[in-house]
């Protein structure tokens, strides 16, 4: 009876695992086929993948056009990887090969003497294109928009444009709208691709057009910007200086990236969590940045514990607030957060400026109650059953119907104060919520214990 040879485990078919394979065997060629395979946005997701030594031996594989991919689709650890491998030289003929807002950006991550090398080795077109992005802070229309636009004299005929769009299709990767001016170059008027092919050939392209086009300025906030993409479903939004000239457009694409941003800040920031960490993110660093955050946490919780100090009489002599004050203190702040959380997501989208601050904080208190009243019978039923003291399970009862109360209502305020006095509310909301509503249950609880159960 013969043996059945011992079978031979399949080679992996992981882009990563074949990418090593052929780095160990010194074979380039089927390493650089390998990555070239997948869209940019999975080989930054490989790359990341990769040691600093096998990713150094990669990134030599790529040309100028290439890297400038990686570029639009890497951040954090990658992203910085790039900026440092890549010399001058490299990068300015990577820039060449970016729209200019993301050659300002690229730009901008450099250091001052190595951002001037790139630029000096730019041809002059390119570098009067983008030097003027640069002055412009990054979290502003200015920082982010393009200066590749497509603009024609509000009384071209749409013959003529058409004739002009596939001349232009093939420096503008993306043409949705196409802008009109007057014969001093300001903005009158924007037509979109969609609209221009509905014209009779002969019919000037005016005719079509929304004659009343949204605009940004170049100080006008990221935040603002991204929101009027939304309200009013844009596909790109022009610049304009305060004579009414087009400096450039900011894309869809472009905001769809400020969104993520944004979001991605607020959701660190309400988890007190440095928006720069990631999973990339060597751990030294992401050590010192949650240690800080941490820091200022532990400071907030001396507040709390001062305030349990006040009643160290009183649990001395019910030894069960000990275990029921935590649950209090939890339940509101919880609480606080859900309906901060609400409230920073309603304000970066305008949702507040349609309704009345007393309106907004009643309506929030009142469901705050509401939800209070459920947990006052239920929490307290439960304590009177496991603790056996009718007093205690009312007061405990009590608290959190009362601290659910003040959390709905603190929860909605505090970020529209914060917002109306300048102030991210993401970027405070969750630690000073958290450390006035744990403040609020302790002195609430233990108040009321000490006043009707001693």
């Amino acid at each position: 009876m013969s043996q059945n040879a011992p079978l031979t485990p399949p080679a992996s078919t992981e882009p990563i695992e074949r990418i090593r394979r052929a780095l160990e065997e010194d074979d380039l060629t089927t390493a650089q086929a390998i990555l070239r395979d997948p869209h940019p946005a999975d080989q930054v997701k490989i790359l990341n993948q990769l040691g600093d030594d096998e990713l150094d031996r990669c990134l030599d594989l790529y040309a100028p056009a290439e890297i400038g991919q990686l570029f639009s689709e890497s951040h954090g650890r990658l992203r910085e990887h790039l900026l440092a491998y890549y010399s001058p030289e490299t990068l300015s003929e990577v820039v060449e090969t970016l729209d200019s807002d993301e050659a300002a950006d690229l730009l901008q991550e450099l250091e001052d003497p190595e951002a001037e090398r790139v630029l000096a080795r730019l041809p002059f077109e390119d570098r009067a294109g983008i030097e003027p992005l640069l002055s412009y802070p990054e979290d502003t229309a200015g920082g982010r928009m393009q200066r590749e636009v497509f603009v024609v004299p509000a009384k071209t005929r749409t013959r003529k444009v058409l004739a002009e769009l596939r001349r232009a299709g093939r420096d503008l990767e993306e043409i949705r709208d196409i802008y009109l001016v007057d014969n001093r170059g300001v903005l009158t008027g924007v037509i979109s691709i969609f609209q221009l092919l509905r014209l009779e050939l002969d019919t000037p392209v005016v005719e079509g057009a929304n004659m009343e086009p949204l605009y940004a300025i170049p100080d006008t906030d990221q935040e603002e910007v991204a929101r009027l993409f939304r309200k009013h479903r844009l596909h790109s939004l022009p610049v304009v200086d305060d004579t009414g000239r087009i400096l450039g457009q900011i894309t869809s694409d472009d905001i769809l990236g400020v969104m993520e941003q944004e979001a991605t800040e607020d959701l660190y920031r309400l988890a007190n969590v440095n928006e720069a960490s990631d999973l990339s993110e060597p751990v030294l660093h992401s050590v010192r940045r949650r240690a800080t955050w941490l820091s200022a946490n532990a400071l907030a919780g001396i507040v709390s514990a001062t305030v349990v100090s006040l009643f160290e009489g009183s649990i001395a002599q019910i030894t069960a607030l000990a275990v029921l004050m935590p649950i209090v203190a939890n339940v509101g702040g919880m609480g606080g957060v859900q309906t901060a959380t609400i409230m920073v997501r309603a304000i970066s989208l305008g949702h507040t400026e349609l309704v009345s601050t007393l309106r907004i904080v009643l309506r929030q208190a009142l469901i705050g109650l509401l939800v209070g009243i459920i947990f006052c019978l239920g929490g307290g039923l439960l304590a009177i059953l496991i603790l056996g003291r009718a007093d205690l399970g009312v007061v405990f009862g009590a608290s959190l119907a009362g601290v659910l109360f003040f959390s709905g209502a603190l929860g909605s305020l505090i970020p529209i104060v914060l917002t109306r006095l300048g102030v991210d509310p993401a970027l405070v909301s969750g630690s000073l919520l958290t450390t006035i509503t744990d403040s609020l249950a302790f002195l609430v609880f233990l108040g009321l214990a000490t006043a009707f159960l001693l």
